[in-house]
């Protein structure tokens, strides 16, 4: 693995141990993160936006991504298939379906929302989100 490198008049000078490489991926370092807005919902006796309320379930629908983290904790996307074969053998593949209950109670809010973040530079491609809550 290269060594972080800074651009400077749209040049990057390699170290002489670095010159041997065929290909070299270049890149910003950052960690997208999507926050949702408060969730406002219509509970049959009127809207929630300044209730109390706690999320309880989160379910996200995804489309060939790796690597989810919600606020912070990875979710566990892989499985162990029968043997002879592992996900240990070969290379993790990417998760197209809904990835389901990937949420910790994290008590009553008016605004709280998950942090949904892929730390890891992989594709992260979310089509929907749908959450299960409870309200004061």
């Amino acid at each position: 693995m290269l060594s972080p490198k800074t651009v400077s008049s749209g040049q990057i000078e390699l170290d002489a141990n670095e010159i041997g490489y065929s290909q070299i991926e270049l890149g910003l370092n950052f960690v997208p993160e999507l926050v949702p807005m408060p969730l406002n919902t219509n509970i049959g006796s009127g809207q929630n936006a300044m209730r109390l309320k706690r999320i309880i379930r989160v379910n996200m629908r995804v489309y060939e991504t790796y690597g989810v983290h919600v606020d912070g904790n990875p979710v566990p996307i892989r499985t162990f298939g029968a043997a002879p074969t592992t996900p240990l053998d070969s290379a993790p593949t990417a998760l197209s379906g809904i990835i389901s209950d990937v949420y910790d109670v994290n008590g009553w809010n008016r605004d709280v929302m998950p942090t949904i973040s892929v730390p890891d530079p992989t594709p992260f491609h979310i089509q929907a989100i749908e959450y299960e809550v409870e309200s004061s």
